[in-house]
């Protein structure tokens, strides 16, 4: 049978339940990522400048209006304004990033700056050496004593990361100490007033161009030598050595190359923080524009979002009602036995689905994992395995509909309904890897990894107490773990509050249904008069077995309401658990075994609650009427719904 088709003949119910399922036609499900999210109620809707975008624009249903990214973009480029005739930025924080910026900039400045001075000073030595034997002592002890090691520090310098900011100050001083040394040895020790104006003007040249120091940083580095200079010519002419007209042209010579320097390093520096401004210009106005093709991007995104998310809502909408059409037909059938296939891996069911493996059975159904033809997505089918009498069938189509209302991600929805060929029905769910808290048993007793399981079962029975479904069958089994995603399962025999009477009159009055152990004691009487606090008592039963490693009672106490004897006391689980959870939750989950059902609490009071204590990580994210509701429930133990 393995890769053939489903063609065995049909019975009469096969034949009816076809034709029943072919009425309300449905499209297959649409294939739909699974990592999309659908927009939350703090995404902006689209805006857009005429209504709506014109089509093939790229940008549907945005048309994004530019006025408020070309004001942000102009606060901006106004932050970044010049001042004291563009020599300092108006924000000291852009002020102080363009500092660091050039620092880094004249790291190759300088080091280029620094090497050309040890040449220089080297090859002076060497012409002292050689022209002046006389002063080569004098000039060979400044030179390698002085100004050759302050240079070879400051070129040092630009190679350790933590001292570049204090890089330009050192040349400062190099250069202010090696122009003055420089003039110094060319007046008074080689008598070169000549030589030393043209050392001047060289000095001036490294400071003011080369070093890329700043232009007031040049003008306190190269003031001294020139001064200095200025000086030892006046005493030279004091001295008679060196006549009024020759002095005045070496000193203004050497001012004019100061005068002229400061400007251009000036004009250099302005040059530098346009060019810095104008970088920053651009990267803002990159941001700007990928800023607004993200947010274009973005409302793409969420325009197909919804419009997956409205397709996803119409197909459960279907299936829902097809569900609910089955069942309501189903009631029409004589208590006549169908023998259910077996499917096999490699089945083809419906043209639609190919049988992957076995999941899991149950006592009444068969789970497989199976592909879906059309885009490749695993998926789960669950059929029955045993003969199909009327109440089974409708059950099996009610849990259908039930699944196909839910939209959340901590409970297992319906994709697809339909029947076989051989008129066997058939339901498509979700697939969920992983196991179920059953098969955790070892890591009970741990509260950090029970906290995140207990609050996301508690979201999931709200979520199905605020859509008035009933589960009826909560247990660690139908509790499935993928991962960190806790999923809530098998509405087999779940009910909803509003159903129709000849559907829930399937369940004989006074019928028990469901599993024992963890059975709310009211339940003894049957299923009719199920309310939400009978799913309550299921999680509390499971939560105090999370927390304390056993369950909270030998005998299950719809057992014991059953043979008319009361329940036993239960050991508080304050007691036998503290430390794996707050006593506030602790207290919740005790109030959950109370056998009154008007005082087990509420599933969004157990998600307050548990969403609420400190280890929590969504604890940050509460709502302000969920912190007054746990403030509340922490102060009087209250079970009661809370109103604000």
């Amino acid at each position: 049978m393995s890769g053939s088709k489903i063609t065995e003949s049909t019975t009469e119910p096969g034949q009816l339940l076809r034709a029943i399922a072919a009425a309300p036609a449905i499209a297959p499900p649409v294939p739909v990522d699974e990592t999309l999210e659908p927009p939350t109620d703090g995404v902006a809707e689209p805006r857009t400048n005429a209504g709506s975008a014109e089509p093939g624009s790229g940008r549907a249903g945005s048309g994004v209006s530019e006025e408020p990214t070309t004001l942000v973009l102009s606060s901006q480029v106004e932050a970044l304004g010049l001042r004291r005739w563009g020599l300092r930025f108006e924000r000291d924080e852009v002020e102080t990033t363009y500092r660091v910026h050039h620092q880094q900039a004249a790291v190759p400045f300088t080091r280029v700056g620094m090497v050309a001075a040890l040449l220089v000073w080297a090859a002076y030595v060497f012409v002292a050496r050689v022209a002046t034997p006389d002063s080569f002592e004098r000039v060979a002890t400044f030179s390698l004593l002085v100004t050759m090691p302050l240079i070879a520090a400051s070129f040092a310098m630009t190679y350790v990361p933590r001292l570049i900011p204090r890089m330009l100050s050192a040349v400062a001083v190099t250069n202010a100490v090696a122009g003055m040394v420089a003039v110094g040895l060319c007046v008074n020790v080689a008598h070169r007033p000549d030589v030393a104006m043209g050392v001047t003007m060289i000095a001036c040249y490294f400071g003011f161009t080369i070093f890329r120091m700043r232009a007031y940083q040049a003008a306190l580095s190269t003031l001294p030598y020139v001064l200095f200079n200025q000086w030892l010519l006046i005493d030279q002419m004091n001295a008679g050595r060196l006549v009024a007209s020759t002095a005045i042209l070496y000193s203004v010579t050497a001012d004019l190359a100061f005068l002229t320097g400061l400007p251009v390093c000036a004009l250099l520096e302005r040059l530098s923080r346009q060019a810095f401004r104008q970088d920053r210009i651009i990267e803002m106005q990159r941001a700007a524009l990928d800023q607004e093709r993200a947010h274009a991007a973005r409302l793409q995104e969420e325009a197909r979002i919804r419009e997956v998310h409205a397709l996803e809502e119409e197909v459960r909408r279907h299936v829902a009602e097809k569900s609910r059409d089955l069942a309501e037909s189903l009631l029409l059938l004589k208590e006549t036995p169908h023998a259910p296939v077996r499917l096999m891996p490699g089945d083809i069911v419906e043209d639609r689905y190919r049988i992957i493996r076995v999941l899991g059975e149950g006592g009444m159904g068969q789970v497989h994992e199976v592909e879906r033809l059309a885009d490749g997505r695993r998926m789960a089918l669950k059929v029955m395995t045993r003969a199909a009498r009327r109440d089974a069938l409708v059950r099996f189509a009610r849990e259908a509909q039930i699944a196909a209302q839910l939209d959340h991600p901590n409970l297992v929805g319906a994709l697809d309904i339909g029947v076989t060929r051989s008129g066997t029905l058939f339901l498509v769910m979700q697939l969920v890897t992983g196991t179920t808290l059953a098969h955790r048993r070892r890591r009970y007793g741990d509260g950090a990894w029970a906290a995140p399981v207990l609050l996301q079962v508690a979201r999931a029975l709200g979520a199905l107490h605020g859509q008035r479904i009933l589960h009826r069958d909560l247990k660690p089994s139908n509790i499935l773990l993928d991962g960190d995603v806790v999923k809530v399962a098998d509405f087999g025999i779940a009910s909803l509050m509003d159903a129709d009477p000849g559907v829930e009159a399937l369940t004989s009055t006074g019928a028990i249904v469901g599993t024992p152990l963890y059975m709310a004691p009211e339940l003894s009487r049957g299923v009719h008069d199920a309310t939400p606090a009978a799913d309550m008592f299921s999680f509390g039963v499971i939560a105090y077995e999370l927390l304390s490693t056993k369950l909270p009672y030998s005998t299950p106490p719809v057992i014991e309401a059953v043979h008319g004897r009361p329940m036993a006391a239960i050991e508080s689980l304050v007691a036998t658990a503290r430390g794996t959870a707050s006593d506030t939750v602790l207290r919740l989950v005790d109030r959950c075994l109370s056998v009154a059902p008007e005082e087990r609490p509420s599933a969004d009071d157990l998600e307050c609650a548990v969403a609420a204590a400190p280890s929590n990580p969504e604890r940050a994210r509460l709502t302000k009427v969920q912190r007054n509701r746990f403030l509340m429930l922490d102060r009087k133990g209250s079970a009661s719904p809370l109103t604000f």
